[in-house]
């Protein structure tokens, strides 16, 4: 077994070497008769923020108080919440661990390193759950607890930013076509700085990628400013693939970016035969019994997975020579699986699998598809 001898930290020698200017900073106080605010709490402000990159400093009555407030402006700024795990010092006083509980949130200890006395920061990556939200590091007796592993672990967060910011009064999705092509275009702005030029991924999250036009009129360009290595967008929800005519009025095939790229998809590699059999196929259902109807257009999509229509979109969305864009763009899509799982038990999801709740919604479909294609087909 291993034995460590530790001095007892020797304040004097550490003071030695400031100690008249302390001294008389503490006569400065007693004679000025001001021990809490006051100029030399002010100066010393000043001070600090100047050390500090030119922040702003604001004294405490001690680090207890200075570290509730560090919590609390986050909670407040909606980057933590009640419950939320912070990892600490096993070894530490208690203040620092009373500032983590005092605001709700939960410690989580850390054992020590014994070669520092500092919490040991080999520890991290195991104790790094969902919940974690912060680390919460203590410098014991002039050992900085900062190192390599403390970095990686700390380089690992992902970054929120405010990048792309949308008007408020400005409503895109319930635009007439033209209207809405321009307003997607000057609806959303760019906050410059918050982007490391050819190294970081842009993460955009979105509800719904339906037809496609605000990402490439727009968000798309202006993310692309920010010069970003590569831009991930996220849908929350699946492919919009069909019709729904129960509520949002999305009836004409052409109005999906999805329906586009399996169409693209079809020509590109040789199917297209599958765009002429669908067309027949949905004349055919009006010779059906509504109880004998089915979907057709389903066809259209059927050859390829989901991830291959999400590279088609890219391409649509990106396909562009008077606006490249020049990260590389990747599209992630729920899944309707996990669509499932997010909302057990609701059936609404027909826009998403086609799976129409009435004959109704599926002879609509059917008949959507037949007047896309004697459109586009000039039939």
């Amino acid at each position: 077994m291993t034995r460590y001898r530790y001095p007892f930290l020797s304040l004097k020698a550490t003071n030695a070497p400031v100690e008249d200017a302390l001294a008389e900073a503490a006569a400065r106080v007693i004679r000025s008769g001001r021990y809490v605010g006051g100029p030399e709490c002010e100066a010393f402000e000043r001070a600090l923020g100047d050390m500090a990159d030119g922040s702003i400093a604001v004294g405490t009555a001690n680090g207890l108080d200075a570290l509730r407030l560090i919590f609390r402006a986050f909670i407040e700024q909606g980057e933590m919440a009640p419950g939320d795990e912070v990892l600490v010092p096993a070894g530490t006083y208690i203040a620092t661990w009373l500032a983590i509980t005092d605001c709700g949130l939960r410690p989580v200890p850390v054992d020590t390193a014994p070669a520092t006395l500092n919490m040991d920061t080999a520890l991290l990556e195991r104790l790094v759950t969902p919940r974690t939200r912060a680390i919460l590091t203590v410098h014991l007796y002039g050992r900085v607890c900062y190192d390599d592993e403390l970095r990686r672990v700390l380089d690992r967060r992902v970054r929120v930013e405010k990048a792309v910011i949308k008007d408020v009064k400005m409503r895109t999705f319930i635009a007439e076509g033209d209207s809405r092509d321009d307003m997607a275009a000057h609806v959303y702005d760019v906050t410059y700085g918050t982007v490391a030029a050819g190294r970081d991924t842009l993460v955009v999250i979105d509800d719904s990628i339906v037809r496609g036009t605000t990402l490439r009129r727009s968000i798309l360009r202006m993310c692309d400013r920010l010069r970003p290595a590569r831009i991930i967008v996220v849908s929350s929800s699946p492919q919009v693939r069909y019709p729904d005519y129960y509520g949002i009025d999305m009836s004409a095939m052409d109005q999906f970016v999805a329906f586009h790229a399996a169409v693209k998809l079809l020509r590109d590699t040789g199917r297209e035969q599958v765009i002429h059999d669908t067309y027949r196929a949905c004349l055919a259902q009006r010779d059906l019994a509504a109880a004998e109807r089915t979907n057709c257009v389903r066809a259209i999509y059927e050859p390829f997975s989901d991830d291959e229509i999400s590279q088609a979109i890219v391409e649509l969305l990106t396909d562009d020579p008077a606006h490249p864009v020049r990260a590389k763009v990747d599209i992630v899509y729920q899944t309707l699986d996990g669509l499932h799982r997010a909302i057990p038990g609701h059936r609404g999801n027909w826009y998403f699998s086609g799976d129409y709740p009435t004959p109704g919604g599926i002879r609509a479909v059917n008949e959507a598809y037949i007047r896309w294609y004697e459109h586009d087909f000039g039939k």
